[in-house]
């Protein structure tokens, strides 16, 4: 038991990222139908408010459980603009297009796990939760320019 969480309930915290993580492949219509910025907007907001949500009602499952789903779509909705967006970026050279944005994820999700522990150990879930969610709403800003 992790919390006030007994192991099932966890396991379905993963089982509903994974599900949901099945939607966010569909980033590629969104991006092709709308604008690439407007898919990484809408990814980055939807991540941090997964963050925000589970901050402000961690005792609360059905909440926890749409943050779970809520990550997992954003998490990999995002993962496939950024392939795009890397793909757009080095247009002559789609290995670095797809190897870039790749190896930025794995390099970001080392850092921000580290500085998360520190953070958490100083301040606490619910302040580094919010704090992260504030973050990823200020990732909005720095969408792609171009389509």
């Amino acid at each position: 038991m992790a919390g006030d969480y007994s192991d099932w309930q966890l396991s379905g915290f993963w089982v509903i990222i994974g599900l949901f993580g099945v939607l966010g492949g569909f980033s590629g219509s969104l991006v092709e139908k709308r604008r690439l910025s407007l898919a990484y907007k809408l990814g980055s907001l939807l991540i941090a408010s997964a963050s925000i949500i589970l901050s402000f009602s961690p005792g609360n499952l059905l909440m926890t459980y749409l943050s779970a789903g809520l990550f997992g779509c954003s998490y990999i909705f995002l993962t496939g603009v950024l392939l795009v967006w890397g793909s757009r970026v080095f247009i002559t050279n789609a290995s670095l297009g797809i190897g870039v944005p790749f190896l930025l994820l794995a390099v970001g999700q080392v850092i921000g796990s580290l500085v998360a522990g520190l953070f958490i150990g100083i301040w606490g879930y619910v302040t580094s939760f919010i704090l992260y969610g504030l973050v990823g709403m200020v990732a909005t800003l720095i969408a792609p320019k171009k389509s």
